[in-house]
């Protein structure tokens, strides 16, 4: 195709050094199918936060908080190109990479919050626990998430992921039926699949599942199956997907060679995805998960008994704990409840700006703007390049009809976040 120069097959950094080195001369077809050469020791890449050139389009504070930890997965679940892309081989950034990366978002762009998105953060336990101990040990006081097989979690990798700032994790559980499990080559049981959830819980991290629906030969009375499993291991969100074809996956090569379908079905179809099963009742299948993981939310979200539980499992000292049982309290205008649970956690890590963000909103909601305006003025403090300090503390001090110090505060936050819509109109109020 004239359109297409170059075809990069893996990973691509390798290949595109090739290219700059080849310069802008157009290669003979034969040669414009480049495999990159595997990288195995991923610490030798530049981390993407340390661009030094300019970023048209890229908001650091959205784009820098998403992490990828690593490459590859040992396993072979046929509705993943995972096998097929890295050949069931791992690699890794060490903990203390990872750690290196975060310190920097954080100084740099005021990033405190971070999504994990290793397919399974969890394989290599000793590098998490290496990094759960370089966090704590540098005071990086963040929130984040990941995801995780549920035959690689333990109780106690857990309570040392919780302490260094893990609020949420998502489990690939896909079905609670023994026989789809099989069908997918999951390499995992229901048994796991409670025993990770039942973790997961005790240490008070909030549990989401990734659930799929839809395999060739799957009943309903599979779907039954994973409807009990949610009603007993009681996660507290999730998604639903239709079983999906990617190329490169073995249920992919399969309908292929059924005749199901051929590669130029890409071409033709206008839809946003190939699914495997096309029928009406996969779709009320998907439904069925959906409202059961909408309908168990009164029992599966945290509450008042649940938190003391998680104290004895992670310590009392743990901030975390604080901080998503005063949000509880929250939820509920208890906002004296709330505030005691920050305070706490502010008194054991005044260098932490998340109880001050909490108090914040605590006190703002309540309408004591001074005071909020006072914890939003100690999140600038503790993290200046933090743009939704200087935002809140502008609509604190708009509150206060102190309008010519919102506008400083409004301008600062423009300056270190341009993209977000809520500054534009703060900022507009104040011209």
């Amino acid at each position: 195709m004239k359109a297409i120069d170059y075809v990069v097959r893996g990973e691509g950094e390798l290949a595109l050094a090739d290219l700059l080195e080849r310069g802008a001369k157009r290669a003979p077809a034969a040669d414009r199918i480049i495999t990159g050469g595997r990288i195995n020791k991923l610490d030798a890449l530049p981390a993407p936060s340390r661009f030094g050139g300019v970023m048209r389009g890229i908001d650091p504070n959205e784009q820098f908080k998403y992490l990828i930890t690593s490459r590859g997965c040992p396993h072979r679940c046929v509705f993943c190109c995972s096998p097929k892309l890295w050949g069931r081989e791992t690699a890794f950034h060490s903990a203390g990479h990872i750690a290196d990366e975060i310190e920097y978002c954080v100084k740099t762009y005021g990033i405190i919050y971070f999504s994990i998105r290793d397919d399974n953060f969890t394989l290599r336990r000793k590098r998490v626990l290496e990094f759960c101990r370089l966090l704590r040990e540098r005071k990086l006081y963040i929130m984040w998430n990941c995801q995780s097989r549920v035959d690689t979690l333990d109780e106690e990798m857990l309570v040392e992921m919780k302490r260094a700032g893990l609020e949420h994790i998502q489990l690939g559980v896909e079905s609670g039926s023994k026989r789809v499990l099989s069908m997918y080559d999951k390499r995992t049981t229901v048994a796991d699949i409670e025993r990770a959830s039942a973790a997961v819980r005790r240490a008070g991290v909030y549990l989401a599942f990734y659930l799929m629906a839809g395999m060739r030969g799957e009943r309903a009375s599979d779907i039954g199956k994973t409807v009990e499993l949610i009603r007993r291991t009681l996660p507290g969100d999730g998604m639903v997907s239709p079983v999906a074809l990617y190329p490169g996956t073995a249920l992919y090569d399969e309908a292929r060679e059924r005749g199901d379908i051929d590669d130029d079905i890409w071409f033709r179809s206008k839809e946003n995805g190939i699914y495997l099963r096309g029928e009406a009742e996969v779709g009320r299948w998907i439904q069925r998960l959906a409202n059961e993981l909408g309908a168990i939310r009164e029992r599966s979200w945290y509450r008042e008994r649940d938190f003391r539980a998680h104290r004895r499992v992670v310590g009392d000292g743990c901030w975390v704990t604080d901080i998503l049982e005063g949000d509880y309290y929250l939820d509920g205008e208890l906002y004296d409840r709330a505030l005691e649970r920050y305070r706490a956690a502010a008194d054991r890590h005044p260098g932490n700006p998340w109880p001050f963000l909490r108090m914040g909103k605590a006190r703002f909601m309540s309408e004591s703007y001074a005071e909020a305006e006072r914890d939003f003025a100690s999140v600038t403090n503790i993290v200046p390049p933090y743009y939704g300090g200087w935002l809140k503390r502008a609509e604190s001090l708009l509150a206060l009809g102190r309008r010519e110090e919102a506008r400083e505060c409004a301008e600062r936050a423009g300056r270190l976040n341009p993209y977000d819509f809520r500054i534009r109109n703060i900022r507009k109020i104040l011209r």
